[in-house]
């Protein structure tokens, strides 16, 4: 199964817990991506931390939250990034419940159209055991990628996280480390 193909379009990026590396492993996830003439939405689904729109120099005015809502279309929310073919859905206004943002009838039809605009959808979430949404967003995805950060990322909390994923039904497929040391050779 290869990023992009018609069984993987929708990847879901998290990590056990915050500052493991999630947002700059997707932005350069999709970087790499475009770079192989592939069409790209990066979404910040992490509404409660959002990051991406600050990788990005953009504004959070408008985004996810407020397509999810039914405040927005899709087509009112994207923002094109200096790349070409990368687009970027920032999270939007921090929601009250975003657990029912997460479960309402309009994420399906949400769904529908990225994947007739892009050949991939790369979800930046919340890390899985920090928040539900995780869980949500992970179970209607085609994949997601475990992101570990050396150094940080603790043994037990890495296989909770994996856990976690197992029991909400989400086709884990992988695991990214950063962050690793590089070795020297003398």
């Amino acid at each position: 199964m290869s990023f992009g193909s018609d069984n993987c379009r929708t990847l879901v990026l998290t990590s056990p817990s915050y500052k493991e590396g999630k947002s700059t492993t997707t932005v350069n996830l999709a970087i790499s991506m475009v770079q192989d003439e592939k069409k790209v939405l990066i979404i910040d689904a992490n509404v409660r931390k959002p990051t991406i729109h600050h990788m990005f120099k953009i504004k959070n005015e408008i985004g996810l939250t407020n397509v999810l809502s039914g405040q927005a279309t899709l087509e009112e929310t994207i923002n094109q990034s200096e790349f070409a073919g990368l687009d970027v859905l920032t999270s939007g206004p921090i929601p009250l419940n975003t657990e029912a943002l997460f479960y309402s009838e309009l994420i399906e039809q949400f769904h529908e159209k990225e994947k007739d605009e892009y050949d991939l959808v790369l979800i930046d979430a919340p890390p899985v055991l920090e928040e539900k949404d995780t869980k949500i967003i992970a179970k209607q995805s085609d994949g997601v990628i475990l992101v570990f950060r050396n150094g940080k990322t603790v043994d037990l909390l890495a296989l909770e996280a994996k856990n976690m994923l197992e029991l909400s039904n989400a086709n884990l497929l992988g695991v990214i480390l950063n962050a690793k040391n590089r070795w020297k050779i003398i």
